[in-house]
């Protein structure tokens, strides 16, 4: 999943991201997102809000800034935190996301988005894993132009006696049978995942002509097990 030129991202609603378009702010610590009432009180505290998407278009500050959710009144949809560098305004996109999922260098990166003529654009995916399965969580291709970053967390239910392998792999974007998979990051197998347990990855980037694409192997465990990810990629337009 999405955004578009316009930044139109699909709904997600789920327990580690909240998308939502901004229809009012009020100033550089506070904004009102309608889409996110009745959550209770105080429900966001600690999740992060993330602009994805410069409602003018123009990529301007704050779209790719990050800042801790410090307040959240759930009648209203009024939420408190840290102060952006700007206000947000009627059309910015945002992304509500849980403290666990991605931090630091995962969520902002040091490029300057404008001067480079980059974007970064969201994927999210929900899929099942079966016993003794490999399955393909994203594929990326740098067709057009290089893809400079690439990150990606997942959440994993508790299974104490599953085995979880992730891979990270590239091969030519016109070879799509051919993949050697990436030693730098070194993926680590998940022996044990924790309860409710995120893992995250920066994976670096993907010359032009190249195709990436992320993998999860699953053993040792007899049933289904459902897995949420989510990916940012940092695009050269």
């Amino acid at each position: 999943m999405a955004i578009d030129e316009e930044g139109q991202l699909g709904k997600i609603q789920d327990g580690l991201f909240f998308s939502a378009g901004v229809v009012d702010q009020t100033d550089v610590n506070n904004v009102v997102l309608y889409e996110l009432t009745g959550r209770g009180n105080d429900f966001f505290v600690g999740y992060y809000i993330w602009v994805l998407w410069d409602g003018g278009g123009a990529g301007a500050v704050p779209q790719g800034e990050r800042r801790l959710i410090t307040g959240y009144v759930s009648t209203t949809g009024v939420f408190t935190h840290d102060a952006f560098s700007a206000a947000l305004a009627a059309g910015d996109k945002v992304l509500v996301v849980h403290p666990t999922v991605a931090l630091g260098d995962l969520m902002e990166s040091t490029y300057d988005l404008a001067a480079a003529q980059l974007v970064q654009v969201p994927f999210y995916e929900e899929i099942a894993t079966v016993q003794n399965d490999v399955i393909e969580i994203f594929a990326f291709d740098a067709l057009g132009a290089t893809i400079r970053e690439v990150f990606i967390s997942f959440f994993l239910p508790l299974h104490v006696t599953a085995t979880f392998t992730p891979t990270w792999e590239k091969t030519r974007a016109n070879d799509l049978i051919t993949f050697v998979t990436e030693v730098d990051p070194a993926l680590n197998a998940i022996a044990t995942p924790g309860a409710n347990a995120v893992y995250s990855y920066k994976l670096g980037e993907i010359a032009q002509g190249l195709q990436g694409r992320f993998r999860l192997a699953q053993s040792n465990h007899a049933g289904v097990v459902t897995v949420d990810a989510f990916a940012v990629v940092l695009m050269e337009l």
